[in-house]
């Protein structure tokens, strides 16, 4: 939906009282981000924790976010961004251990742990 909208989607990893792990409904993030830890907390089960979460990057865009192929994309939109990792590591001061997850338009799908330096400290899943 991500691509096809070209437009990304997040939510929340947690685990639940009773110890399990679950997510909430992916949403539509506003403008060209994902939806805010905020947005996405409306779906939180009560008593449970945040771990993680969870986004899309849209389709490969130019400078003003319309599609283009891989070698056009000035986003790089298959890796976290900046703005990812800093959104990540502020989470992970008050969630310790937090755990990122991205898909990209590439179909391949990323995860960062704890605290992290950048994009390249991603692993793929």
């Amino acid at each position: 939906m991500s691509i096809f909208k070209n437009r990304e989607y997040g939510g929340i990893i947690f685990k639940a009282k009773d110890g399990t792990y679950g997510y909430t409904r992916g949403r539509l993030g506003s403008g060209r981000t994902a939806p805010t830890f905020k947005e996405s907390a409306g779906g939180l089960p009560k008593g449970s924790t945040p771990v993680g979460q969870y986004h899309t990057h849209g389709d490969y865009s130019d400078i003003n976010f319309n599609r283009t192929n891989k070698a056009g994309d000035v986003h790089n939109s298959d890796k976290f961004s900046n703005s990812d990792i800093s959104i990540h590591n502020r989470a992970n001061k008050t969630f310790p251990n937090y755990t990122n997850v991205l898909g990209t338009p590439s179909g391949s799908f990323w995860k960062i742990f704890g605290k992290v330096s950048g994009p390249d400290d991603a692993i793929p899943l």
